[in-house]
């Protein structure tokens, strides 16, 4: 939520860069599918203007790969 946050306030670098930080470190099993929409919300709130910033292209690829997984229960 806070880098979704940055994003959308303007700091899409600083916005991008904890988002990336946070889901990075969440295994593989704690990337549920609400956690990789989260995600995505986040890469979604980039400015369209930005979409070949490496930092950016980056963390959609890692939370491209980061194979969402449901949690039982």
């Amino acid at each position: 939520m806070r880098a979704a946050g940055h994003v959308r306030s303007g700091d899409a670098t600083e916005g991008v860069r904890h988002a990336n930080a946070v889901y990075e470190a969440q295994p593989h099993e704690r990337r549920t599918v609400m956690v990789t929409s989260l995600a995505r919300q986040v890469a979604d709130a980039v400015p369209a203007a930005r979409p070949a910033d490496p930092l950016v292209v980056g963390y959609r690829e890692l939370v491209a790969s980061g194979s969402a997984h449901r949690m039982s229960t």
